[in-house]
């Protein structure tokens, strides 16, 4: 996907979203997601990464009006100064790893990114769940929860 591409994606929402005054608009800028079995053959990949061959096109992503962006947390930097009044929703859960993150890693991702305003903050999962078992999936969820009330000061961030 190019940047021709990008910006004909960016109208296409746009035009889409033209009179939806009264909702809350959030559109996850999706990079693929693909399953993480034993099995999984890296050839077998539906789409991930699909900006990895030129520079991330966040400059115009951001140009979607929208209310919030959602992006994998390795692209939450790209939009440093181009949010606006947006919020950002970032992946600080993988769902590409089995392995669950504990609160405190969750926490530290956020305090990474200093210039994203705590009321433009929005923690979610990379992508989807549904290839995960359920005990990973679940224990991600409660990982952001936890993490989410550690950030608002309503409790210490504990193992996942």
């Amino acid at each position: 996907v190019g940047r021709d591409e990008v910006g004909a994606a960016v109208e296409a929402i746009n035009a889409a979203f033209e009179g939806v005054d009264r909702m809350y608009k959030w559109v996850h800028i999706c990079q693929g997601n693909y399953s993480v079995s034993d099995e999984y053959d890296a050839g077998d990949q539906i789409g991930h990464r699909y900006f990895d061959f030129e520079a991330y096109p966040a400059d115009l992503i951001s140009n979607i009006n929208c209310d919030a962006l959602m992006v994998e947390y390795d692209f939450v930097g790209a939009f440093e100064s181009l949010l606006g009044d947006k919020q950002l929703a970032f992946g600080a859960a993988d769902v590409q790893n089995k392995q669950v993150e504990t609160p405190d890693e969750i926490v530290e991702r956020v305090q990474a990114e200093r210039w994203l305003q705590p009321e433009q903050t929005l923690l979610t999962t990379s992508c989807g769940l549904n290839h995960l078992p359920r005990e990973v999936a679940f224990g991600k969820l409660k990982a952001i929860s936890d993490a989410s009330a550690a950030l608002r000061g309503d409790r210490a961030p504990t193992p996942a």
